[in-house]
């Protein structure tokens, strides 16, 4: 279950890094931001945290209890932050009711993540 779960986050934030990276206003306009360079700049930066947890994920679906176990708590943490980000930036009115997407799908790999980690 680990591994299917290391291979869903990577590619996930495989196509997030390329949506990120490459058509960042897709993002922005999608959950109700505007897309000034500013926008753009910081979505294009956070690209490549998307691509270094793309590849985290990829190395630990081909190694060792230890190694999935930290990974898992990891994903855990950024998965259930990005998850409370989302929410408290749609109670402040910063972003549109789409945003919900993902919160549902950072909260399901949040849960899985504690799952993997505490069953690894």
């Amino acid at each position: 279950m680990a591994s299917s779960l290391f291979l869903a986050a990577s590619l996930l934030t495989g196509v997030l890094f390329l949506m990120l990276m490459f058509n960042p206003q897709s993002f922005l306009t999608d959950v109700g931001l505007v897309g000034t360079p500013d926008a753009r700049f910081l979505a294009r930066r956070a690209s490549i945290f998307m691509l270094a947890l793309c590849l985290m994920a990829l190395v630990a679906r081909n190694h060792g209890a230890a190694i999935q176990q930290l990974t898992a708590l990891v994903f855990a943490f950024i998965m259930g932050g990005l998850a409370l980000l989302g929410l408290v930036e749609w109670i402040r009115g910063v972003v549109n009711k789409r945003i919900f997407v993902a919160i549902m799908v950072e909260t399901v790999f949040a849960f899985g993540f504690v799952w993997a980690f505490a069953n690894t």
